[in-house]
């Protein structure tokens, strides 16, 4: 398909999604477990709290407003209003290939102050007839009051929610009637949350991107391996050194967005790899085409008389 065509074909959609939104998901509820807005979902488990599924007029206006600027966006978020004992929680799950798509919360888990709010991203079932149009899949979702840090991890991707102002207005304190809240039984001892996502020390990790550091493997040569989670698969790189840009490559991953797809490239640097080099890892906007760097990675350098 024609690459300019595409990107208007995606902006015309998302602003369809941006309308829709207000519901949380263009053409389907967004639920949690196996509860619908308004139910119970399973108790807690001790060391959690139980998180219930909202729908759009159950939350804070500026919480329906930040879902609604999310329309467009390719890649999952996630934000967060404190009132009175309540917190409300919206999580995107990125830009989609049609609707049926939904963001559950599985638990609620904290430690010392800090919460990890698992959730992930449910594909519609199979043979469902769903929108045949690009989507962003929201979740609003009822807590009790959650202080100190929140981090959400949505499948493999870590999210650090937006915290938006508390709401002037008289909110209700838990959900709107027809919503109420879940019994989350007696007060436990202050919860812990999962361990903290841990980076592997020769790797760099951003919302899209998971790469290994990039190697120089010969005089003018360096390999670069990783996984993307991009619209079809595509980006580019760019190799930097001294203010200056000395190469650069198209790459391809194995899978689409919003799956993670693996990619091996080895990127020519015509004159040779300098000392101090880098390598940017550059998105292009689905909606604009507006091109962003959203990963930098330094260069091992080639060990002499090592071989790789």
């Amino acid at each position: 398909m024609n690459k300019y065509f595409r990107s208007a074909l995606i902006w015309s959609a998302a602003l369809a999604l941006s309308a829709g939104i207000a519901g949380c998901v263009p053409s389907d509820r967004a639920s949690v477990s196996a509860a619908q807005p308004g139910t119970r979902g399973e108790s807690p488990a001790p060391g959690q709290v139980a998180a219930q599924a909202l729908t759009p007029e159950a939350v804070p206006p500026d919480l329906q407003a930040w879902v609604n600027s999310q329309g467009g966006a390719e890649t999952p978020a996630s934000a967060i209003v404190n009132h009175a004992d309540t917190t409300y929680l919206a999580v995107t799950g990125g830009l989609q290939p049609s609707g049926g798509y939904r963001i559950e919360i599985s638990t609620v888990t904290g430690r010392d102050g800090a919460w990890i709010v698992a959730a992930r991203l449910v594909p519609p079932p199979s043979g469902k007839v769903v929108t045949a149009a690009l989507t962003n899949p929201a979740g609003l979702f009822w807590l009790p009051r959650l202080e100190g840090e929140v981090r959400v991890r949505l499948d493999d991707t870590l999210l650090a929610p937006a915290r938006l102002p508390t709401p002037v207005s008289a909110h209700a304190a838990g959900p709107t009637p027809g919503t109420a809240a879940p019994d989350t039984g007696a007060a436990a001892p202050v919860p812990s949350p999962a361990p903290a996502e841990i980076i592997p020390a020769d790797e760099a990790w951003s919302t899209n991107f998971r790469v290994t550091r990039p190697r120089q493997v010969s005089a003018a040569e360096v390999r670069l391996e990783g996984k993307a989670r991009v619209f079809e698969g595509a980006f580019e790189v760019e190799l930097w050194a001294g203010g200056r840009k000395l190469a650069w490559a198209p790459v391809q991953a194995d899978e689409g967005g919003p799956a993670f797809g693996h990619f091996t490239h080895t990127l020519t640097v015509p004159g040779g790899v300098p000392a101090g080099a880098e390598v940017r890892f550059i998105v292009e906007s689905a909606a604009d085409g507006t091109r962003s760097v959203e990963l930098t990675v330094p260069v091992e350098p080639r060990k002499e008389g090592v071989k790789r």
